[in-house]
């Protein structure tokens, strides 16, 4: 669910999500060296990217799926979209957004190297996030409260003068983590877009992280009770954590609005990189999440365990576990190999 905006003019939507049907309930995987910036910099440019994307629908609706993702290895480009407005409005909405910055960046790779370069690669991507919200605006025209909407979490390889980094932008709360080769633990990057960010917009840094690793690893009603940093008790939160307070439909379309997350992170070789809806990441704690992640490092098998575990978790009801979701899932993991 979509919590209230006082600087948006439209009405804007409640929860829901679905999936592009040629995905639905389907894995996608590669592993191939690719050149991510189109003919002009293939002779500079070569990686070998193993990458994996899994995304199923929610047994509520198993007939449509409101997430959508994008897994281009000749792109460089990764992506989780978590639809939202019911029916058949947050596919649309997922997939208008997933199609716009596909193409976005199908048309820059025919661009000239120094011309993309001298934009910014950070730049571009909350570019791309942001005239895909305009696109979004238009279909959401004449739906009043139910209209469409999504999340959206990108993510973009790039390889410049010998750097080779990770670009992300991302607003919602879909996730992106990083496991690097270095490190034996998860980490997630992405900070979500949430019901604490719309209550507790002031909350200092230290206390917000609490608050997220209790939200994040709660698994029974004993931690529900817990205090929170503000004296609450868990479960005031936990059970409005779908509730988000930014989505596609209404960020800024001007150019440097603090309204996404985003930034350049180094990368090298074994680093893998996972992306999530929440149907993943709410019916897991983010220790189930790590743990998978240190047992199963590559991306099909990382893909594939996280969507059959969230799964299982979902079908047992809150009464068994307090964190079952029934949703639509998405998962996607890229492992820089070379």
């Amino acid at each position: 669910m979509l919590l209230p905006q006082n600087n948006v003019s439209s009405p804007l939507p409640t929860e829901g999500r679905l999936l592009f049907a040629e995905f639905r309930g389907k894995m996608y995987f590669n592993k191939m060296t690719e050149k991510l910036h189109g003919p002009e910099r293939e002779k500079s440019f070569e990686r070998i990217l193993n990458s994996a994307a899994e995304s199923i629908p929610s047994e509520k609706h198993p007939e449509r799926n409101e997430d959508a993702i994008i897994n281009r290895l000749d792109l460089g480009l990764f992506a989780v979209f978590d639809g939202m407005g019911g029916h058949e409005a947050g596919e649309k909405a997922s997939s208008v957004v997933r199609d716009y910055i596909t193409g976005f960046f199908e048309r820059l790779a025919q661009e000239n190297t120094e011309d993309v370069r001298k934009q910014g690669w950070k730049n571009l991507l909350e570019r791309a996030l942001r005239e895909a919200g305009e696109e979004l605006k238009k279909l959401r025209q004449g739906y009043g409260r139910k209209a469409p909407d999504t999340t959206a979490t990108v993510v973009k390889f790039i390889e410049d003068n010998g750097k080779r980094c990770l670009v992300y932008a991302h607003v919602g709360d879909s996730r992106l983590y990083i496991k690097y080769a270095d490190e034996l633990f998860l980490e997630q990057i992405s900070d979500d877009d949430d019901i604490l960010k719309y209550e507790k917009p002031d909350l200092p840094k230290g206390q917000r992280e609490i608050f997220e690793s209790m939200l994040s690893n709660a698994k029974n009603q004993e931690d529900l009770l817990k205090e929170t940093p503000n004296g609450s008790p868990l479960y005031h939160y936990f059970e409005r954590r779908n509730q988000i307070s930014r989505s596609m439909g209404n960020i800024s379309e001007k150019e440097g609005a603090e309204d996404m997350q985003s930034g350049v992170l180094d990368i090298q070789s074994g680093d893998i990189v996972l992306l999530t809806s929440d149907g993943i990441h709410d019916n897991l704690t983010f220790d189930e999440i790590a743990g998978t992640a240190k047992i199963y490092p590559s991306p099909e098998k990382l893909v594939k365990t996280l969507v059959e575990k969230a799964k299982e978790r979902s079908g047992m009801g809150k009464e068994v576990n307090i964190r079952s979701k029934p949703d639509d899932m998405s998962a996607v993991a890229v492992e820089i190999t070379g």
